[in-house]
């Protein structure tokens, strides 16, 4: 197996602020004929890193994985028959029993990194690694690289555990030449020994590796040379990975015209590239490759784009998932439902904490309170779990909001609402219980507003509670009104008109390589309460995309 990775002379790096991007190839003449059409960026909004896509013929559809880092359920798939349109298919980690170990990830850059989805002979495999991102980049525990599993991709619950395989690194992607050899090729940015992209021989239903990790290449001398993929074309061999910044980190895959498309990661910037809360989504653009030549990418992604004409099929997708971009009107948590498929826990979550229709709260979600707070430990670690439950903001522009009915009982009980990106990027407004004042043993509930990390423009404070808003239901809400802010409002349920209490800029969720989440918690924030906070008339709406 030969692997091609000359460098051509029309090549260039787009490099824009985020984590990683792509080498890619314009066209210095146009061949031909190009019948341009509009598509918007990004096809997966939100937090969508990493893609990595299929298109299969006999089912007219197209299918992306995409990172999930520390969230659970994790490594969600979405599927289209235009590109336009994404429905989720569910999530290939969906049981604890698969990966144990992320329940006890440390650091907001740990867990899921990069899959690479594919269908060889009826059987989906999706391999990615799980990595404890706060160990030593020489530290072979770090990197736990697994192979996932199903002949029925429709179906969340036929994704099988977890198989281990030995390679120290990350980024892992799978091959087969055409004698039906299963390849591994996989990435090691920080190991100043043997940097680069490695291939071997890998058993991908045992996880056996069956000869030594070859180093195929260091790429051409940006910053960690990874996000491997290797392609079979005209009787090449070709190895394309990422290097410095976003956009990048591309896979490209055909449609049922022989076109070629370039998914990939990108950050929507915000001025001055300081607010971008929805972290790394998913873009698209066109590419042509034409034989025994480079694969061309035809245009800088942009958020209104010119490219090939999109695909006309039967739109017909199996499974109830939402779209991606959907909202949540409203959402009851009925007797015997289990929560939306596109809702995300930090970490694998404690299943007891989380009621669906308590007794007497037909149509509540009951919260039991985690010892510890959306910060955990020391801001990277939570042993024991914590109790919170959200979805993508997926809009630039939003509105959330969830009615709250919670009476703290101990001191320092808390619950509320949270725009939450890692332990220790997040902004909560939640009602807590506190004495009345520093020298008081009363206790009265109070409004408290917590940043992480503290932020000057959006400072911390606690106040007691109107009379008037105690121990009865509140609406609570979440609102990013312009590119660059986000407001908490709260008022009693069934009024039309709420009382923002404090703002939080974007900056402080504009950080890492995941993408903001919005949603509920409730905790004793170390104490012993155990009073239950029950939510409803759960509602996203969004009011906008800033694509420019």
């Amino acid at each position: 197996m030969r692997i091609s990775h000359r460098q051509s002379a029309m090549s260039r790096h787009i490099m824009t602020k985020g984590f990683l991007a792509l080498t890619i190839f314009f066209p210095d003449v146009a061949k031909g004929q190009w019948n341009s059409t509009q598509f918007l960026n990004p096809i997966l909004p939100g937090f969508h890193p990493d893609p990595s896509c299929a298109f299969i013929v006999e089912e007219e559809t197209f299918y992306c994985a995409s990172s999930s880092f520390n969230a659970f359920p994790g490594i969600p798939i979405h599927a289209s028959k235009d590109l336009k349109t994404w429905r989720l298919v569910g999530n290939v980690l969906n049981r604890e029993t698969q990966l144990p170990e992320l329940a006890i990830s440390v650091g907001g850059t740990s867990g899921i990194w990069a899959p690479t989805l594919r269908l060889r002979d009826g059987m989906w495999y999706l391999l990615t690694t799980m990595v404890h991102d706060k160990k030593a980049p020489d530290d072979p525990t770090r990197w736990r690289n697994v192979i996932f599993t199903t002949n029925n991709i429709w179906n969340e619950s036929s994704w099988s555990d977890a198989v281990h395989f030995d390679f120290e690194g990350y980024d892992t992607s799978p091959f087969w030449d055409e004698d039906g050899t299963s390849y591994v090729v996989g990435s090691h940015a920080y190991r100043v020994e043997r940097p680069g992209n490695h291939l071997a021989k890998v058993n991908l239903t045992t996880g056996a590796v069956q000869n030594n990790w070859t180093n195929l290449w260091s790429g051409t001398g940006g910053l960690a040379p990874e996000g491997p993929h290797i392609y079979r074309k005209d009787g090449y061999y070709y190895l394309m990975i990422a290097e410095v910044q976003t956009v990048g980190h591309a896979d490209l895959f055909q449609d049922s015209h022989g076109k070629w498309w370039c998914v990939a990661l990108s950050t929507r910037g915000g001025p001055s590239f300081k607010f971008y809360p929805m972290g790394r989504e998913t873009v698209l653009t066109n590419a042509t490759w034409f034989e025994g030549e480079w694969p061309l990418i035809h245009n800088p992604v942009r958020g209104v784009m010119d490219g090939w004409p999109l695909t006309e099929m039967n739109q017909t997708l199996p499974g109830g998932g939402p779209l991606v971009d959907q909202g949540d009107n409203n959402i009851q948590f009925l007797p015997g439902s289990k929560l939306p498929p596109h809702f995300l826990h930090w970490r694998i979550p404690v299943r007891d904490n989380y009621i669906v229709s308590p007794k007497g709260r037909r149509g509540y979600l009951g919260l039991r309170p985690s010892n510890l707070n959306l910060t955990g430990i020391d801001g990277n670690s939570a042993i024991g779990g914590q109790t919170f439950v959200g979805r993508r903001q997926v809009d630039s522009l939003f509105t959330y909001r969830v009615t709250l009915d919670y009476s703290p009982k101990s001191i320092q009980e808390e619950a509320g609402v949270t725009l939450f990106l890692t332990q220790n990027h997040h902004a909560r407004l939640g009602i807590t219980l506190l004495p009345t004042s520093n020298t008081s043993s009363i206790l009265t509930q109070h409004l408290r507003f917590t940043t992480e990390p503290y932020s000057s423009a959006a400072p911390p404070f606690s106040t007691p509670l109107s009379v008037h808003l105690q121990n009865t239901q509140l609406v609570m809400e979440v609102t990013a009104f312009n590119e660059t802010h986000f407001s908490f409002a709260i008022g009693p349920a069934g009024s039309s008109k709420l009382s923002v209490f404090a703002y939080a800029p974007g900056d402080i969720v504009s950080w890492g390589f995941t993408g903001t989440l919005i949603g509920v918690y409730a905790t004793s924030n170390g104490g012993n309460g155990t009073s239950i906070a029950y939510v409803k008339d759960w509602t996203y709406k969004g009011q906008g995309q800033i694509r420019n």
